[in-house]
């Protein structure tokens, strides 16, 4: 529970970004700027930081399970594992986000051709799924496939506590935790870089720095 894995494309690049405007771009076929070590194409819904941290959770709740097959939860565990408010906004922003991530298409390779991925981050998504004990449940299953970008030397175990304290209003920081969570040594990347990766919505590099 306190370190949860996520695949390295995921968190060193602007596949989820660090934008928080009302309005989400509409993305098709787009080549997502990266480290040069990995190629992204992606097509769907802006994703962003709480997408992110939505996703992770689900990743978590399939622990035991076969990829692949039904991962039950309840809406409420799912708020309560995020830190978010009980509140019936965010029940609908929950549902709306996993609807968004069922509703995505993306390529991602490696420069070494070890690792790749094509498909959504969600297969399947119901709201009203019976689980084995016969209680109605939320339901998501994951593409079998994914597991091929959970290698070893491709994975970053992020500390979820101190991503959780940060809270979800502080994109970059939670952009920047997972980013440099990633790198065994720190490297020191210069702010013009990391405000391209993050794909930032400050358009003044003076603001963003």
């Amino acid at each position: 529970d306190d370190r949860r894995g996520v695949p390295n494309p995921f968190i060193r690049g602007g596949l989820f970004t660090t934008r928080r405007a009302s309005d989400r771009e509409t993305i098709k076929s787009q080549q997502i700027v990266s480290l040069s070590n990995y190629a992204i194409h992606y097509s769907g819904e802006e994703l962003r930081q709480d997408d992110l941290s939505l996703w992770v959770c689900l990743l978590n709740r399939s622990r035991g399970i076969k990829v692949g097959e039904p991962i039950f939860f309840t809406a409420y565990s799912l708020i309560k594992d995020l830190g978010w408010r009980m509140h019936s906004e965010n029940y609908d922003k929950l549902r709306a986000a996993i609807e968004r991530m069922k509703l995505t298409s993306m390529s991602i390779s490696t420069s070494n051709g070890k690792s790749g991925y094509t498909g959504s981050l969600i297969r399947d998504f119901a709201f009203d799924a019976i689980d084995e004990t016969g209680n109605t449940k939320w339901m998501v299953r994951l593409e079998p496939t994914i597991t091929s970008l959970f290698s070893v030397d491709a994975t970053t175990l992020l500390e979820w506590d101190q991503r959780r304290r940060i809270g979800n209003k502080a994109t970059i920081t939670l952009w920047l935790h997972a980013f440099y969570s990633s790198h065994r040594e720190p490297i020191p990347y210069a702010v013009g870089k990391i405000h391209e990766l993050c794909r930032s919505e400050e358009k003044r590099l003076a603001n963003f720095r």
